[in-house]
């Protein structure tokens, strides 16, 4: 709930945050709740549940919700998200967490 009203106060349009630990069922409330406002694209740790994860949060409001693609490149710790820029351009936006050692 703090994070879309930061990114509402602060005007940011793209978040990308690391050790989310979401699944489909955490995440249905929130997308339920702000639907026309923000929209998540996650990728949850495909073995555990309850560790890593990362997610992209976008706000509608000000990015062109039109032809986003994302591509989940190691589940649970790459995403990246395509997002249309200007005229022809594009804006990659990876949201990557290391494996720890």
């Amino acid at each position: 709930m703090h994070i879309p009203q930061i990114m509402r106060e602060k005007r940011i349009g793209i978040m990308a945050i690391q050790e989310t630990h979401l699944t489909d069922k955490l995440a249905e409330p929130f997308e339920t709740l702000f639907n026309n406002n923000f929209s998540l694209k996650y990728s949850p740790d495909p073995l555990t549940h309850n560790m890593r994860g990362v997610t992209i949060i976008l706000n509608m409001r000000l990015i062109n919700m039109e032809k986003i693609s994302t591509i989940n490149i190691i589940p649970g710790r790459a995403l990246l998200t395509k997002i249309p820029w200007h005229d022809k351009d594009h804006l990659n936006v990876l949201t990557y967490m290391p494996q720890m050692l």
